[in-house]
């Protein structure tokens, strides 16, 4: 059935008084005033166009009801076929384009409004629409481990994120995308919300439209089927361990849940000696899995952090020329990656926030360039050293001569530096000096014969020999 034929029937209804026997669906829409301003028109006729051309009830929550944390008012939708809230959204989502025209044409671009109003996301082209959704939904929109939300990325194109803090049963959701994207996404978040809430329930959460504004935000939970828990609860720290069962009641509004019966918290504590196991196996990535598999539903994708401490000197080489290490690791996991200087003097904080296991693959990874990094400096000062004391060696003892060119003891050199602790140099330094002792001797001999007449035959044959002995007769 076409969206402008349910309008029409949706008319017809609510013009026979036959409308209140249809189940109604809701959906509230957060607007800054700009675009509050552009659907009113004026004197709010365009608000009245808008419910006659799509048969729904528009109400818009006062001027100073706004949802928490925001500059936004509440616009609540409500028509009893899905359709027609599509319809509204795909001209609020118009609505958004054109005031974002406007401001760019005006030299505003958009850019200048605070981030809770900004109608432009960061890439161009992209824009920005706000819902509040019933907490017990958002379990389902992320779905076990975030395979839900990242399909609707997956198959949309459109980023959608889901604040953490809930306000009197409400969470905000944002939608950012073309608007193509944007109108491709919200019929997957309007049918999750079908399947998961009933009726009464559903109505009950419309009626709100105002927020006690001293009222402390609580943790978003993971919602159930039909308002009850289908996902699990978180058990934050500090607290009072909470209910993890997957069925509160169709009642339920997203309050506390029931604290453990003592048997059910020793039940869960069990649970865990097959992780505890693991770990003490020294078995750290099965661990990891099976805490993974155990996780709150959907709760791995909330923002979580590490932050560490690393040596001042240390973390721009870390981070890489340009931080293009960092930003590698960044686009890889989808964590940002921040650095701060830390409380102790010569070091800086690396923060690393995204979903909790991608800020565990980014610390790790960081880590390992960071010893590698170690590993490589200890490589590189060990050569230095090497060869530092290869060259202050080589200037204490002379680079090693040739032996004596005579092959012989007496003056000639030896084989280079002597070593005191050889055997084998000292039996050869001790032989060459016997033959020196016998070549004296024998030196000393011949000169005891004096000059005799006449030139002898010759010098003698060693080195120490006299130049001859007596003169011999003439013929």
């Amino acid at each position: 059935v076409s969206r402008s034929a349910v309008v029409e029937r949706s008319k017809r209804l609510r013009g026979s008084g036959s409308w209140a026997n249809f189940p109604m669906r809701y959906f509230k829409v957060l607007c800054p005033d700009a675009l509050i301003s552009s659907i009113l028109g004026n004197g709010g006729a365009g608000k009245k166009e808008l419910e006659q051309e799509t048969g729904t009830t528009v109400k818009i929550s006062r001027r100073d009801d706004l949802y928490p944390g925001t500059r936004c008012r509440i616009m609540i939708v409500s028509a009893p076929e899905s359709n027609q809230i599509l319809h509204v959204l795909d001209l609020v989502t118009q609505n958004i384009v054109e005031l974002s025209s406007r401001d760019e044409h005006a030299g505003k671009g958009g850019k200048h409004r605070e981030d809770s109003e900004a109608l432009t996301g960061r890439e161009p082209g992209e824009f920005v629409l706000r819902a509040a959704l019933p907490h017990a939904v958002t379990g389902a929109v992320i779905g076990p481990r975030g395979e839900r939300i990242k399909s609707i990325r997956a198959t949309t194109g459109a980023k959608v994120f889901v604040e953490n803090d809930s306000f009197e049963g409400h969470q905000m959701v944002r939608v950012i995308g073309v608007p193509h994207s944007i109108n491709q996404a919200l019929p997957q978040i309007l049918q999750i919300i079908d399947e998961e809430m009933s009726e009464d329930v559903m109505a009950d959460w419309a009626r709100i439209e105002s927020f006690d504004p001293n009222v402390a935000p609580g943790p978003g939970k993971a919602g159930g089927k039909k308002g009850g828990g289908k996902g699990k609860g978180k058990e934050d720290r500090g607290q009072r361990p909470r209910s993890r069962s997957r069925s509160r009641g169709r009642g339920h509004r997203g309050g506390a849940d029931p604290v453990l019966p003592v048997e059910e918290f020793q039940a869960e504590e069990g649970a865990l000696e097959e992780e505890v196991a693991l770990l003490c196996d020294g078995n750290m990535l099965e661990a990891l899995n099976l805490a993974n598999a155990e996780f709150p539903d959907g709760r791995q994708e909330l923002a979580h952090a590490i932050n560490c401490d690393l040596p001042a000197d240390r973390v721009a080489e870390l981070m890489g020329p340009r931080k293009a290490f960092s930003n590698f690791v960044s686009k890889a996991t989808g964590c940002s990656i921040e650095v701060s200087k830390a409380a102790s003097l010569g070091s800086l904080t690396i923060s690393i926030q995204g979903p909790l296991f991608a800020t565990y693959e980014a610390h790790a990874l960081l880590m390992k360039q960071y010893h590698e990094q170690d590993i490589a400096a200890e490589e590189e000062q060990r050569v230095k050293e090497e060869e530092e004391a290869a060259k202050q060696a080589q200037a204490r003892d002379p680079e090693p001569r040739s032996r004596s060119r005579g092959g012989g003891g007496g003056r000639g050199r030896g084989g280079g530096s002597i070593d005191a602790t050889d055997p084998v140099q000292i039996e050869n330094l001790q032989s060459q000096l016997a033959a020196l002792q016998q070549q004296l001797k024998a030196v000393q001999r011949d000169k005891g014969g004096g000059k005799g007449g006449g030139k002898g035959g010759g010098k003698s044959s060693g080195k120490f020999g006299s130049k001859g002995g007596s003169k011999g007769s003439k013929r």
